[in-house]
C-alpha cells in the first residue's frame, strides 16, 4: 500500500524528467537553465542621539511659539519674544539621530505632522508640537561607505495663554526606511 502511494506521488516527477529531454531534442524547442540569486543586507536602524529641547520659559499671558530649527537656532513669537521670557540656564537645541545600515544605500525619513508634550504632573495639560523640519533638507539621504549617516530635527512648540506651569514631556513618530 505504501509503495503504491510513493509511486503515485513520483509519477509526475518521473514523467517530467523523461519528457523534458525529449522535447529539447525537437528542432522547435530549446532547453536552458535559469539562474537566481539574492543578497541579505544590513537592516536600517535609527537611534536618538540628542532630544529636541525647547528649554525653560516663563508662563505666557497671551501665548506664542518657540521654534528650534534643525541647526539649533531658536526663534519665538507672541509674548515669548522677550529675553526675560526664555530662562537662560536651560539648554535648547535640535534633536539629532544616527542611522546605520548597508553602506551606500539611500534612505528616506518620514515623520508625524503633529505631536503633544504632556504635563508630567497633571498628565492632561499639553503643548502642541508641529511644523517638523529635518536637515539635510533633501527627501533622500545616503549612508556613507561605512553604513553611517546622521540628521537633525527641529520643530515648533505652541504655548497657550496661561499655560499651566510644569515639566512637559512627549514623543514624536519617526520612520527611516531604505528607498
Amino acid at each position: 500500500m505504501m509503495m503504491r502511494r510513493i509511486a503515485r506521488a513520483l509519477a509526475p516527477v518521473l514523467f517530467a524528467a523523461t519528457a523534458l529531454p525529449a522535447l529539447a531534442n525537437s528542432a522547435n524547442t530549446a532547453l536552458t537553465a535559469g539562474s537566481a540569486g539574492g543578497q541579505v543586507i544590513a537592516p536600517i536602524q535609527v537611534s536618538a542621539v540628542d532630544m529636541l529641547r525647547f528649554g525653560s520659559f516663563v508662563q505666557p499671558q497671551t501665548g506664542g511659539t518657540i521654534t528650534v530649527s534643525p541647526a539649533g537656532v531658536v526663534t519665538t513669537t507672541g509674548d515669548l519674544t522677550t529675553a526675560a521670557t526664555i530662562a537662560q540656564p536651560s539648554p535648547r537645541g535640535a534633536a539629532s539621530f544616527k542611522v546605520t545600515g548597508e553602506p551606500g544605500l539611500s534612505y528616506s525619513v518620514v515623520f508625524t505632522s503633529q505631536a503633544w508634550l504632556y504635563n508630567a504632573t497633571t498628565k492632561t495639560d499639553r503643548l502642541t508640537l508641529s511644523l517638523f523640519r529635518v536637515t539635510p533638507q533633501s527627501g533622500r539621504w545616503q549612508l556613507d561607505s561605512s553604513g553611517n549617516a546622521a540628521f537633525n530635527f527641529g520643530a515648533t512648540l505652541t504655548i497657550t495663554a496661561a499655560q499651566p506651569v510644569g515639566v512637559y514631556v512627549g514623543a514624536f513618530g519617526l520612520l527611516v526606511q531604505y528607498n
